[in-house]
């Protein structure tokens, strides 16, 4: 995701922390399907819980990098798809 701003702290802060979290997910989701293909539900359950929460972190800091765009540098942004 890119940001609106090449000099704004705010920007470069909320789009690392959302690129290091949605790092996190994807290896999460990997260590997930590790686990369901080893027929392990403890850490099935164990990794979908972190996966959650780590997901609700990911949107959180997506809907806050978009609204300080927004009020901040008056403009939206896109994600790339």
């Amino acid at each position: 995701m890119s940001h609106a701003s090449e000099n704004c702290a705010d920007c470069d802060r909320l789009s690392a922390d959302y690129e290091s979290a949605t790092i996190r997910w994807f290896r999460l989701d990997s260590q997930m399907q590790i686990a369901e293909f080893g027929r392990d539900p403890e850490a099935s359950s164990m990794i979908a819980r972190e996966r959650a929460m780590v997901d609700d972190r990911r949107q959180a800091l997506k809907r806050a990098l978009h609204e300080h765009v927004q009020v901040r540098h008056g403009r939206s942004i896109r994600a790339a798809a």
